[in-house]
C-alpha cells in the first residue's frame, strides 16, 4: 500500500482553547515573568499566537514536526523571534505540557496526543499507510496498536507512557469527542440549510404555477405563462378571458387598445428600452418598478377605471400611456406595496383636470 498523504489544509481549534490550563500557564509565564510588577497582556497573547503558529507548522506536515535547523530558522523569522528565544519558547511549551516531552527530548519532534487525535480524525477517509519514518512518532493507537507500527523504532513491547490514559484524554483543549461533536453540529446545520433552500424553491415554483382567477370565477392561464416576460401581450394574458368583455366597450380584453403597434414611433419603458407597442413598454416598466405586481390584475384594475365612452383613438392611447408611465415613475415600493392605487389616482386626476 502506498504512503498516506500527510499534511492538512486546516486544523481544529477549540473556541475555549485559550482557557485550557496549559495555555493559561504559557500565557502567564510570558505575561508575568519573574520580577515583573504588572501582567503584560500583549506579551501573553503574543505567546498564545506563536503557539497557534507552531500548531499550523505541525499540521502542515502531518501529526508531528521535527525541528530541524532550517525549520527553526524559518520559524524564528516568521514569529519575529531570535533563534535562541524561539528555542526557549518551545521548551516552555514542552514544559507546560502542550507538546510531548519524550518526543522532544528523544527526537526533537513537536507533537502531542491531542494533536494526533485531531489529525487522524481529520484524515480518517484518506487511503494509504503512514510512512515508516513517521510511525516512530505515534503516541496513540491508529488502526490497532501504535507500538506495532513503531516496531524497531524505539517502542519496546509493553512500554507505557509516564502519563495515564486519563491525562492523555486531557492532553489538549480540544478532545476527539469535542471535534466529533463539532462536525456533527456542522453537518446538521448544513442539512437544515439544504432543506430550507429546497422548501423555498418549491414554494416559489408553486407560486409561479398558481392559476390566475378571473372575476367571474373562471381560471385563466397559470401565473408562469401569464408573466412570461416584458414582451407579454395582452392577447396572450387574457385570451381565456374573452367572455368578461366590459359592457359598452369594444375591447375584447382589458387595455387591448394599448397592445397595437404605433406607426408614430417607439415607446420607452422607463429603463432605457424601447418597444413598438405601448403595452409592451408598460409591462417592462411595471416589471422594473414593481416585480411582484401581477400583470393581469394591473391591466384589469386600470381597464375598470377607463371611461366607457373612451374613443380609443391613437391620441387617447398616447395620453393613457403617458399618464401610466408617469405614475410608474413616481411609484415608491417603500411607501406602497402596489403601484395600482397611484396609477388610478393619476388617471382620475387627469380626467378631473387636477394637476398631477
Amino acid at each position: 500500500m502506498s504512503d498516506q498523504l500527510m499534511g492538512v489544509d486546516y486544523f481544529a481549534l477549540s473556541v475555549d482553547a485559550k482557557d485550557d490550563d496549559k495555555i493559561f500557564e504559557l500565557k502567564y509565564r510570558y505575561g508575568m515573568p519573574d520580577g515583573a510588577a504588572d501582567y503584560d497582556h500583549a506579551a501573553a497573547w503574543a505567546a498564545y499566537g506563536r503557539f497557534v503558529e507552531l500548531l499550523a507548522s505541525i499540521y502542515q506536515e502531518g501529526f508531528a514536526a521535527q525541528m530541524t535547523n532550517q525549520k527553526r530558522l524559518r520559524l524564528s523569522q516568521q514569529l519575529g523571534m531570535p533563534l535562541g528565544e524561539l528555542d526557549r519558547f518551545i521548551l516552555t511549551c514542552v514544559d507546560v505540557g502542550l507538546f510531548d516531552d519524550r518526543m522532544w527530548n528523544e527526537w526533537g519532534v513537536l507533537t502531542s496526543r491531542g494533536i494526533q487525535r485531531r489529525y487522524f480524525h481529520a484524515v480518517k477517509r484518506r487511503k494509504g499507510s503512514i510512512p515508516p519514518e513517521l510511525s516512530r512518532y505515534l503516541l496513540i493507537d491508529v488502526d490497532g496498536d501504535a507500538c506495532s507500527q513503531r516496531e524497531g523504532a524505539g517502542c519496546a513491547s509493553g512500554a507505557t507512557d509516564a502519563r495515564t490514559e486519563q491525562a492523555a484524554t486531557d492532553d489538549d483543549a480540544c478532545t476527539e469527542q469535542a471535534c466529533a461533536a463539532a462536525d456533527a453540529d456542522t453537518m446538521h446545520a448544513e442539512k437544515q440549510q439544504r432543506k430550507e433552500k429546497k422548501r423555498k424553491e418549491e414554494k416559489t415554483k408553486e407560486k409561479k404555477m398558481r392559476p390566475i382567477r378571473s372575476r367571474d370565477g373562471g381560471t385563466a392561464r397559470t401565473r408562469a405563462s401569464a408573466d412570461s416576460g416584458p414582451g407579454s401581450s395582452l392577447s396572450k394574458i387574457f385570451e381565456a378571458r374573452a367572455g368578461r368583455q366590459p359592457k359598452a366597450r369594444a375591447q375584447p380584453y382589458p387595455l387591448s387598445c394599448l397592445s397595437a403597434a404605433s406607426a408614430e414611433g417607439r415607446y420607452g419603458d422607463g429603463a432605457g428600452g424601447e418597444h413598438d407597442a405601448p403595452w409592451d413598454a408598460l409591462v417592462a416598466h411595471l416589471r422594473h418598478r414593481s416585480p411582484d405586481c401581477d400583470v393581469g390584475s394591473f391591466a384589469a384594475r386600470v381597464a375598470d377605471a377607463c371611461p366607457p365612452e373612451c374613443p380609443e383613438t391613437p391620441e387617447c392611447v398616447s395620453q393613457c400611456f403617458r399618464l401610466i408611465s408617469q405614475a410608474l415613475d413616481k411609484f415608491d415600493r417603500s411607501v406602497c406595496a402596489s403601484p395600482i392605487p397611484l396609477v388610478l389616482k393619476v388617471l382620475d386626476e387627469d380626467r378631473r383636470g387636477d394637476p398631477s
